[in-house]
């Protein structure tokens, strides 16, 4: 018997509220050579998503790929929000950026145009 006991959700943790902790990345070359094909993907990765939340059978198939119980697949929707699977927006990237600073990850913070050079959204949620 598993026995799954819940410690933290990342919600509690105060530093990941409010900000992106997952995003989906690629090369500025592959972005130019392959637009069509990630277009494509991150359309069926958004419907797959908006599935996984509003289909029961969905968590049955998660339950089985995953090899947990039903029970466990269903408290999966209050752990993860969908709104926190949202692939288009990026959520506190300043303080995101502030601690790779902070941790040495970025020798500086970066510039507005490096973020914008860096974070490429074809329909960016607007504010």
């Amino acid at each position: 018997m598993r026995l799954i006991r819940i410690i933290a959700r990342a919600a509690d943790v105060r530093v990941l509220q409010g900000r992106t902790v997952r995003v989906n990345m690629t090369s500025a070359s592959t972005l130019a050579t392959k637009q069509d094909q990630i277009e494509r993907y991150m359309t069926g990765y958004k419907e797959a998503i908006d599935y996984m939340y509003s289909s029961p059978e969905a968590l049955k198939m998660y339950a089985e790929i995953g090899n947990v119980p039903l029970s466990i697949a269903q408290k999966m929707q209050t752990l993860v929000p969908k709104e926190s699977t949202n692939p288009d927006q990026i959520v506190g990237m300043d303080s995101i950026v502030a601690e790779a600073v902070a941790t040495k990850f970025l020798s500086a913070p970066l510039t507005k145009e490096q973020v914008s050079e860096l974070v490429q959204m074809k329909n960016p949620p607007k504010p």
